[in-house]
């Protein structure tokens, strides 16, 4: 049945230029809450801090009818519940957000102090099999969609020298061409620095960053920089395999074996590597690419691409990087159906974005 309902949606529009009702996902993950649910939100936090835990859900219950995209005061709620020992009501709020909200809230959720002593209840299995089911759920039809870097935040701009720490404000997105929506696809604190897909779509290997190292007269070079493969599918993260050293640059590739390829810039030359499953393998040689020229990050961040990335036949659009008129770095989609930017107000890119000067 559910095939037959994508089937159906597909042969109606696709891609979807504005987002499908009721669909998983969000219709704009880069759009600031709304005033009046910031503030009914901050009314009940006050309420929360004197215990007044009933008082407080109202509050939230009002951010909610507000925003109903605002998912902060859903946590807020299930928190409340925990307090009051009310196990399974805070499990069950718990494990509702998880459902239509995965990436980021499930980490949330585990790290969230005021639910801490549902670990120690029965409750707590509700919410291990909802995050399993939340993640297989959130990981459908992310193999079609548009995976692209965006800033959730503005970056921080960095000194012209120094030893400095790289605060992009960056995570993975996909944009679901069938549905129209979004879905965050990583939590990293905001420290993606480049994606590259596998040619199935149904994998993406991405290096995360903390440091940039520039020095008068030199090009920059990049510092604690690490790899990870993420399966689309079950939203199942590999270990984060660190790159030694400082690098010139990092390329992320695909081989025809199926095997993600790190290649690494640094003194005294090149090395190619395949990532393997906690560490990267470089004996192998070369290694032949699949699907052309790989993602690369350097010292100044990830250029733009000149290639226009195309999708499936099933879907059919373009997508390349472009800018908006305040320069801001964004991605227009172009199809038959019309025409949409994607990227919100602090920058996208289809594989990563520049650093900031």
């Amino acid at each position: 049945m559910i095939a037959a309902a994508l089937a159906l949606l597909l042969s109606e529009v696709c891609p979807r230029l504005v987002a499908s009702p009721g669909a998983l996902g969000s219709t704009d993950p880069f759009k600031a809450p709304a005033p009046a649910a910031v503030t009914a939100n901050h009314d009940g936090y006050e309420l929360y801090r004197q215990r007044r835990w009933d008082d407080a859900r109202q509050k939230y219950r009002a951010a909610l009818a507000a925003d109903p995209e605002f998912r902060g005061p859903r946590l807020n709620i299930a928190c409340s519940l925990v307090r009051q020992e009310r196990w399974a009501d805070g499990a069950q709020e718990a494990a509702s957000l998880m459902a239509d909200a995965f990436v980021p809230w499930a980490r949330e959720i585990r790290e969230a102090f005021d639910l801490a002593p549902l670990r120690a209840r029965p409750e707590f299995r509700l919410l291990r099999e909802a995050e399993a089911a939340a993640a297989a759920k959130w990981g459908q039809g992310l193999d079609r969609a548009l995976l692209f870097v965006a800033r959730v935040r503005p970056a921080v701009k960095l000194l012209p020298e120094g030893v400095l720490v790289l605060s992009p404000g960056q995570e993975i997105f996909a944009w679901l061409p069938a549905l129209g929506r979004y879905r965050q696809v990583t939590a990293e604190d905001g420290r993606v620095l480049a994606l590259a897909p596998s040619p199935d779509g149904r994998r993406v290997a991405y290096l995360r960053g903390d440091k940039l190292v520039r020095r008068p007269g030199q090009p920059a070079r990049l510092r604690d920089i690490g790899v990870r493969v993420l399966e689309l599918g079950s939203m199942s993260y590999g270990p984060l395999v660190p790159i030694a050293g400082d690098v010139a640059w990092v390329e992320l590739a695909w081989s025809r074996t199926g095997a993600a390829t790190v290649t690494v810039a640094r003194e005294p030359g090149v090395e190619v590597c395949v990532l393997g499953r906690s560490e990267l393998d470089c004996a192998g040689g070369l290694g032949a690419k699949a699907g052309g020229q790989g993602t690369r990050l350097t010292g100044l961040g990830v250029q733009p691409e000149a290639v226009v990335e195309s999708s499936a036949s099933a879907c059919p659009f373009t997508a390349a990087n472009t800018r908006r008129p305040d320069g801001v770095p964004a991605i227009e989609v172009r199809a038959a159906t019309g025409r949409l930017r994607l990227g919100g107000p602090h920058g996208a890119g289809l594989s990563g974005l520049p650093f900031p000067r």
